[in-house]
């Protein structure tokens, strides 16, 4: 009974990445006019919202190769986006964290995905509907931080 849970759960979740990409997400990966493949916008979210990342800690979240990684950030750092520095406490241990310019291009890029999206919401949902999602969604980003904190158990 809780595997067949688990799995609609997992279907559920599968199924809506394409859907939040097409519905809400036609401009992602747009910065800085220009088009960041999927794995280069994740890595600017990601480094955006840690501050400063190890490139293995990177690798890891945004699961590909530390080989991958590193082309995919060569990448970022040519477009301006992103620097790389050494640990303060260990200084063999690379940190990528976004750049002055990567900084402002997110922001930028959060607010006209924020009004674009909000747009589309205000116009397709009801209160009702968007009290329910919300809802929804607490639960949901309650359930990845569970599955994040068990993550790091292990």
């Amino acid at each position: 009974m809780k595997e067949n849970k688990v799995n609609y759960f997992l279907e559920t979740v599968i199924k809506l990445a394409p859907d939040f990409k097409q519905n809400l997400g036609s401009t992602l990966g747009i910065i800085e006019n220009r088009t960041l493949t999927n794995h280069q916008f994740f890595c600017v979210a990601i480094i955006g919202r840690s501050g400063a990342i190890s490139m293995s800690e990177l690798a890891e979240a945004l699961g590909t190769s530390k080989q991958q990684l590193t082309r995919i950030v060569n990448e970022l750092v040519a477009y301006g986006l992103v620097e790389r520095c050494s640990s303060p406490g260990n200084h063999r241990v690379v940190l990528a964290k976004l750049s002055p310019k990567g900084i402002e291009a997110s922001e930028s890029f959060k607010e006209k995905s924020v009004q674009r999206a909000g747009k589309l919401i205000a116009a397709a949902l009801t209160e009702k509907e968007l009290d329910a999602g919300i809802e929804s969604l607490k639960t949901l980003y309650g359930i990845f931080e569970k599955l994040k904190q068990y993550n790091k158990k292990q």
